[in-house]
């Protein structure tokens, strides 16, 4: 400290600079105002990254149900059409029993469960459909992301001879 109250730095390659205690003050009080305004920032992106992240979680499970929903129409396929088993000669009341008994196997971990209702098994000629139907109900319940939503597949096979 100088003998009229100023601070002085050495720095060896800058040389001596002075800075005094007002200086100083006011480098405080900037950073205290820069950590003012990086938390008014947050709280103002806060809210858009929640729901940047809450529609990032449904896109995810969309993908899930869908592939699932997938597994249980080709599972149903298999089954109602006699490969699953290798059975032949099936009559249409046991397809439609083995298709949705197989499609339903695969829908263990869907919340809310597939019901039975919800797959439906057609035979026409010498093919086999399966069709599953699911309502996905989204988390985010915003204009034009309202659920539920009908996400569907259908697998066509043919019959085992």
């Amino acid at each position: 400290m100088c003998s009229h109250g100023t601070l002085v730095r050495r720095n060896s390659r800058r040389g001596n600079r002075i800075l005094s205690s007002d200086v100083r003050k006011s480098h405080e009080m900037n950073g205290k105002h820069r950590r003012a305004a990086a938390i008014v920032e947050f709280a103002l992106v806060l809210p858009f990254i929640m729901f940047v992240f809450l529609v990032g979680a449904d896109w995810c499970r969309i993908f899930f149900v869908a592939h699932t929903v997938q597994d249980c129409a080709r599972n149903g396929a298999l089954g109602a059409s006699g490969i699953a088993y290798q059975e032949h000669d099936l009559s249409d009341s046991v397809r439609a029993y083995r298709g949705k008994s197989e499609a339903l196997k695969d829908a263990s971990n869907l919340s809310p469960p597939l019901q039975p209702g919800d797959v439906s098994v057609v035979t026409t000629g010498d093919q086999v459909s399966v069709t599953v139907t699911y309502g996905f109900q989204p988390v985010t319940n915003w204009p034009g992301i309202e659920g539920p939503w009908e996400i569907q597949r259908t697998v066509q096979m043919p019959i085992l001879p």
